[in-house]
């Protein structure tokens, strides 16, 4: 069953929209309606400009910022890795993770299984670096069930300074990054500093789609919603946390059930009375090669879990979509319909080109820009599926979710 409230907005503010078209004249008018959409996704352009104006203006650079914070001994920084199998560009991710600018800092390692081939890899590029304070954790054992958070949590008390990044394996950094996330946190009532998100490295048209739609959903509009409402749209990719902040929420427990762990555990700091930053370094995230089962798997995985925390959300979500309001235009009919619509798919294009040319460097190659209408068809129909469906796959692990993103693991786990 459908969830109800978003589902039904959709339809009816939809359905109102198109007859609203009908009655008050639209139909010659299709620009109108493909405009629409259009401009609700330059607006939210227009945030994210004047996010990147204030990164500027406070100085920041791809990778380095200028220190801001008080003078005094540099925090100490744990990060907390759980490996599960061998990501694309594993060992270089690992290996950029070990050449980080930054002292003190210790890397914590942690799989489920004992004999993972991420945690060889590991040892070994850790080897290259015998001077770094290095921790490894295998074969931890662990009923939550969310995967990463349960090995965050068995890794977390072995962490020995202040702050704490809970980071993906997935995740490249360049040098300085970690030392522009310290440098946020010179407020001692900061919690939690959180990164936006560029995926980076396709080698295959499947990568090229799920690294757009992660650049354009968790970086350029995520940054965008930030401005826009001051909420915080976190992404876990990288999340620096204060030590004590944590431990005044109970550190990881409460969100070692749900599948939006990252967000909820922004939630449980701000009502602990925390402060949350998105920091001005995106997090990289490293997505190489794909079939469309993964990307159909993780992108309805992804809706689902957005869903599931608000059922107003699917509406918004086709508000941002020019595609949808292009269909609109076709709709309403005219001589200019194809060439509004039409109009409107290459506009948005080249907007969202523009707007991630700015967040990643390299941008696309061309072939891989063009598919960027493709991925928005598809987006429509992984928003359809998440409406619908309940369970997700996660690490070969299907598992129900619940309107709170709790997850209820229905098979075993397959290694």
């Amino acid at each position: 069953m459908p969830r109800p409230v978003g589902l039904v907005g959709a339809i009816v503010g939809f359905s109102g929209f198109l007859l609203a078209c009908r009655l008050f004249g639209f139909a010659g008018r299709p620009a109108v309606v493909a405009l629409f959409g259009l401009g609700a996704y330059v607006t939210g352009l227009g945030l994210f400009a004047c996010w990147l104006a204030h990164r500027r203006w406070r100085g920041a650079s791809t990778g380095t910022t200028a220190r801001s914070g008080p003078a005094g001994p540099t925090p100490g920084v744990s990060i907390l890795k759980p490996l599960c199998g061998v990501d694309d560009g594993l060992e270089a991710n690992l290996e950029s993770f070990l050449g980080l600018a930054h002292e003190p800092l210790q890397l914590l390692f942690g799989t489920r299984d004992a004999d993972d081939p991420a945690m060889a890899i590991a040892r070994a590029v850790a080897a290259r670096h015998p001077d770094r304070d290095v921790t490894f954790v295998a074969g931890i054992a662990s009923d939550a069930a969310n995967p990463k958070i349960a090995i965050d949590e068995h890794l977390l008390p072995l962490a020995r300074h202040p702050l704490v990044l809970l980071s993906d394996s997935n995740v490249r950094v360049a040098p300085g990054d970690l030392t522009a996330l310290v440098d946020s946190m010179a407020d001692e009532r900061v919690g939690m500093v959180y990164q936006p998100v560029v995926s980076v490295g396709e080698r295959d048209w499947v990568a090229a789609l799920a690294n757009l739609r992660f650049t354009e959903h968790s970086g350029v509009l995520a940054i965008a919603t930030r401005v826009f409402s001051g909420a915080d749209p976190i992404t876990g990719k990288g999340m620096l946390c204060r030590r004590a902040a944590l431990a005044s929420i109970g550190d990881l427990a409460a969100v070692r059930d749900v599948g939006l762990d990252d967000y909820l555990l922004g939630v449980e700091l701000k009502r602990a009375g925390w402060r949350l930053h998105m920091a001005t370094v995106p997090a990289l995230n490293v997505f190489e090669n794909g079939s469309w089962r993964s990307f159909f798997q993780r992108q309805v995985r992804h809706a689902i879990w957005r869903f599931s925390m608000s059922g107003w959300l699917p509406l918004a979500e086709i508000l941002m979509m020019p595609l949808v309001w292009s269909v609109a235009a076709l709709f309403a009919g005219g001589p200019w319909a194809i060439p509004a619509a039409l109009g409107t798919v290459a506009a948005k294009s080249a907007l969202e080109d523009l707007a991630i040319g700015r967040l990643r460097a390299p941008g696309f190659a061309w072939r891989h820009k063009l598919l960027m209408p493709l991925k928005d068809v598809l987006m429509v129909v992984v928003w359809v599926l998440a409406l619908f469906r309940h369970t997700v796959v996660w690490r070969d692990r299907t598992y129900r979710v619940d309107r709170s993103s709790r997850l209820y693991p229905v098979d075993p786990v397959h290694h």
